[in-house]
């Protein structure tokens, strides 16, 4: 399963800045705020940034098959080895890839169109995946309708300790419910159908090596 995943709003409060950093202004940042410098100098602002993350980490640990793609804006701001170093290395470790770019404007839903987008690209259409977000129109279709595998969150609660409790929840029915979906299509079909030549063929066999072990189920066929 991939989890396509938003940080603002998700990892930390939904209140985010990211404005232009003169070069004379980095020189009086602190440690802590120079790793938010954009590759193009602009600084991205928040109040305690990534504070969910380690809960996110926690709550993903039963499912360990659970891949991350990045779905955040974050992505149009730092490399893909940056955005590594912003989370812990066990949720790092899931990450896989990003999604691509579709709407920079960010329209109704646009981030379903990258999610889509992501997993035509990359051979994973068939792949089930879920979304943890806090915008709901980014999901929407023609009908306005988000899918049923998105989790949308409060931005100004994010990704609290309740909100984990529900998640864990939520992804044991999808888990349940692909499983259920694999098991159907993988189970095999108990009516076989044998042609009138295939019989015979079978008959033909059995006789010659001395037995006659007609499959049982062709007195089901009309002959």
């Amino acid at each position: 399963m991939i989890l396509f995943l938003d940080f603002d709003g998700v990892l930390h409060h939904e209140n985010v800045t990211v404005k232009r950093c003169p070069p004379a202004a980095r020189r009086y940042l602190k440690a802590h705020e120079a790793r938010f410098l954009t590759r193009d100098g602009k600084l991205v602002k928040g109040k305690d940034m990534f504070e969910h993350a380690d809960r996110l980490a926690a709550a993903l640990e039963p499912f360990p098959n659970v891949r991350i793609v990045i779905s955040s804006t974050w992505r149009e701001h730092f490399r893909p080895e940056k955005l590594l170093q912003f989370l812990p290395a066990t949720l790092a470790d899931r990450v896989i890839g990003h999604t691509p770019l579709c709407d920079k404007f960010g329209g109704v839903g646009s981030r379903l169109s990258e999610v889509l987008a992501y997993l035509e690209g990359n051979g994973l259409a068939g792949e089930p995946w879920i979304a943890l977000d806090d915008q709901a129109q980014l999901f929407w279709d023609d009908t306005e309708n988000p899918p049923d595998n998105l989790f949308i969150l409060k931005g100004d609660e994010a990704f609290s300790e309740a909100v984990a409790l529900v998640f864990g929840e939520f992804l044991n029915q999808h888990k349940l419910t692909n499983q259920n979906h694999n098991e159907q299509s993988a189970a095999p079909h108990l009516e076989t159908t044998y042609t009138v030549e295939d019989i015979q063929r079978a008959i033909a066999d059995e006789e010659r090596l001395g037995a006659r072990n007609v499959p049982s189920d062709v007195l089901k066929l009309n002959l």
